[in-house]
C-alpha cells in the first residue's frame, strides 16, 4: 500500500497521515503549516 501511495506524490503525506494517525479526509483537509511548526 504504502508504494502505491509512493506512485502519488501530490498526496503522498496525506496518504501517510491517513494510514498511520487515522485522519480523515477533511481533518487532513483542514490541518494548517502552523499546527506542525510552532515556534
Amino acid at each position: 500500500m504504502l508504494q502505491a501511495a509512493y506512485e502519488y506524490h501530490s498526496v503522498y503525506l496525506e496518504i501517510l497521515l491517513a494510514l498511520f494517525v487515522g485522519l480523515r479526509k477533511g481533518e487532513i483537509l483542514g490541518l494548517k503549516y502552523s499546527e506542525f511548526f510552532k515556534n
